[in-house]
C-alpha cells in the first residue's frame, strides 16, 4: 500500500472562501474521501503551518494540525486501496435525496392527483437507482 503524505499526495482546488486553501483526495468516483483546508475566515488553521483537516469516513473535522500529523493520520488510517470509498455522509445525501423525491410525489398526488400507480413507480424507480449506485460504489 501506497504512504501518503501531505500535500504531495493531494490535489490542490480553489477554496471559495477569500485566502483560504484547499487540498483534496478523492476516490475513483471523484467523491472527495479528505479535505485539508486553511488560511480562510473561519477556518481551524492558517493555510500555512497549520490547517484544518476532514476525512469524511470521521464524523468531525481535526483543527490546527500541522503538515507532519496530517501525514502521520494518512499513515496510522490508511486509505482501501482498489475500490472507492462509500461513507457515511455518501449514504446519507442519497436517502435524503430519495426521501425528497417520494414526498415531493405524495405532495404532487395530493395536490393535484397523480396516479398512484405514478407514485408507486418513481419510488421503485428510486430505489432501484440507489441500489445500483451503492452497488456500482462497492464493486
Amino acid at each position: 500500500m501506497k504512504t501518503l503524505t501531505f500535500p504531495e499526495s493531494f490535489t490542490s482546488k480553489p477554496h471559495p472562501l477569500p485566502n483560504a486553501t484547499q487540498w483534496v483526495i478523492t476516490n475513483k468516483l471523484g467523491i472527495p474521501i479528505i479535505s485539508v483546508v486553511g488560511g480562510g475566515y473561519g477556518m481551524y488553521g492558517n493555510g500555512i503551518t497549520t490547517f484544518e483537516m476532514y476525512d469524511y469516513r470521521e464524523e468531525e473535522p481535526q483543527g490546527y494540525m500541522t503538515r507532519e500529523e496530517i501525514t502521520k493520520y494518512l499513515k496510522e488510517n490508511p486509505l482501501k486501496s482498489g475500490k472507492p470509498q462509500l461513507t457515511t455522509s455518501h449514504l446519507l445525501l442519497i436517502l435524503l435525496g430519495t426521501a425528497l423525491l417520494v414526498t415531493s410525489l405524495f405532495i404532487l398526488e395530493t395536490m393535484i392527483g397523480f396516479s398512484m400507480m405514478l407514485v408507486i413507480a418513481a419510488i421503485i424507480t428510486s430505489i432501484v437507482g440507489v441500489v445500483t449506485v451503492v452497488k456500482k460504489v462497492l464493486k
